[in-house]
C-alpha cells in the first residue's frame, strides 16, 4: 500500500511539475504552499479521485463547527448542543466564522474567494474529526477538499435544498407553519399578517408555505399586501411589522418567520399603542430562550435547536466510523401556546 500511495504521488507531482514533497504538503492542509501551486494539485488529485489514506490518531481530537456569524441566541444554542455531545465524546469545538452570507441573510456581506480559501485550508490544516455545517452546506470544492482528507460532515437547517450527496439535520418547518395557522384559525382570526424570511432560504419558504397552504384549505385568503419578508434579525422583524401595523386596515394577528422579528415587531406595537394580545396576536418561530421572558411571554413554534446539534455530532462521528446513516434528519416541531394570541377582538 505504501508504494502504491508514493506512485501515485509522484505521477501527480510529475504532471503538476511539482516536488512529491509539495503534493504531501497539499495532501497533509499545509499552508506554506503557493496558492497556485495548490490549486493546480488539488485539481489533480480530483482528476485521480486520490483519497488519503486512513491513519490512526492522524486526526485532531475535536469536531469543527463552520458557520457564516455568531449573530442570535439560535447560534448559540447550536453551539451548545455541539459542545454537550462533543464533550460526551471527550472531543474539543473548534469554531470557524466564514463571514460569508449577503444582507438577505444576516445583514453581512459575503466572504470572498480569498476568505473562503483561508477558512477551509485552516480547516484541513487542523484534521478535526469531522465538520458541522451551520446555515451552510458548503461548496462542491469544499467537500472535495474534505472528501480527499476523509474528514466527515453533516449540515444543521442549509440555507438552501440540501445536497443529495450530503447528510443533513433539519427541523419539519413545513408542519410548524400549519401548526402556528391552525392555532390563530382556532382562535378566529382571518385577517393575518406574515413576515417570512429571506426567500432565498429553504426555512423560510418551507414555513411560508405550510402557513399559507392551511389557510386556504381553510378557505381563508391571504391578502398579499399583509404579507412581507426580511432577514431574521429583531431590527428587520421591527421594520418590516410597521409595513403591517401602520395602516387603518391592520391585521389582526401576525406569524413570525422567527423569533426575533417577533421581538422587533413586539418594539413596534409598543411604538403604535397596541396591546399584545389584546390588539394583536403575535406567533413566532424557533422556541429561543428569551422568548419566554418577553412581556407578554411569546407564543412560538419550537424547533429542537439543541437536539439538531446533538445529532449532526453523532452523525458525524458515525460517517467518521463509516457506519450507515440516513441522509436527511427531520425533527418535528411543536406549538408551545404562551401569552401573546388571543382571540380578535369583536
Amino acid at each position: 500500500m505504501a508504494i502504491q500511495r508514493e506512485l501515485k504521488m509522484a505521477d501527480i507531482a510529475r504532471e503538476a511539475g511539482v516536488s512529491i514533497a509539495t503534493v504531501s504538503k497539499v495532501v497533509n492542509g499545509r499552508s506554506d504552499v503557493a496558492r497556485k501551486t495548490r490549486d493546480k494539485v488539488e485539481a489533480l488529485l480530483r482528476k485521480y479521485n486520490y483519497q488519503k489514506p486512513l491513519v490512526k490518531n492522524a486526526s485532531s481530537n475535536c469536531i469543527e463547527v463552520i458557520l457564516e456569524r455568531i449573530d442570535s441566541v439560535w447560534t448559540l444554542e447550536i453551539l451548545q448542543g455541539v459542545g454537550e455531545t462533543a464533550r460526551r465524546h471527550g472531543l474539543s469545538v473548534t469554531l470557524t466564522l466564514t463571514g460569508e452570507g449577503g444582507d438577505d441573510a444576516a445583514g453581512g456581506a459575503a466572504a470572498n474567494d480569498g476568505d473562503r480559501h483561508d477558512w477551509i485550508q485552516g480547516t484541513l490544516e487542523r484534521r478535526p474529526v469531522g465538520v458541522v455545517f451551520v446555515l451552510l452546506d458548503g461548496t462542491e470544492q469544499d467537500k472535495r477538499l474534505l472528501d480527499s482528507r476523509r474528514i466527515p460532515y453533516v449540515t444543521v437547517d442549509s440555507r438552501g435544498d440540501a445536497a443529495p450527496d450530503s447528510v443533513s439535520v433539519r427541523a419539519d418547518n413545513w408542519t410548524g407553519g400549519t401548526l402556528a395557522a391552525k392555532h390563530l384559525l382556532a382562535l378566529g382570526h382571518t385577517r393575518i399578517g406574515v413576515i417570512t424570511g429571506p426567500e432565498n432560504m429553504t426555512c423560510s419558504r418551507a414555513r411560508f408555505d405550510g402557513f399559507s397552504s392551511t389557510l386556504a384549505a381553510a378557505g381563508v385568503e391571504l391578502d398579499p399586501s399583509l404579507v412581507v419578508s426580511g432577514a431574521y434579525t429583531v431590527e428587520a422583524g421591527q421594520e418590516q411589522s410597521r409595513k403591517l401595523l401602520d395602516r387603518p386596515d391592520r391585521p389582526t394577528a401576525v406569524f413570525a418567520g422567527d423569533d426575533l422579528q417577533a421581538m422587533g415587531l413586539y418594539e413596534t406595537a409598543r411604538q403604535l399603542g397596541l396591546a399584545i394580545p389584546d390588539d394583536l396576536s403575535v406567533v413566532g418561530f424557533d422556541d429561543i430562550r428569551t422568548s419566554e421572558y418577553l412581556g407578554p411571554a411569546l407564543t412560538t413554534v419550537a424547533q429542537p435547536i439543541q437536539r439538531m446539534a446533538q445529532e449532526a455530532v453523532e452523525l458525524v462521528l458515525a460517517l467518521g466510523e463509516e457506519r450507515e446513516v440516513q441522509s436527511e434528519t427531520v425533527m418535528p416541531t411543536k406549538l408551545i401556546v404562551r401569552g401573546s394570541t388571543a382571540a380578535p377582538n369583536a
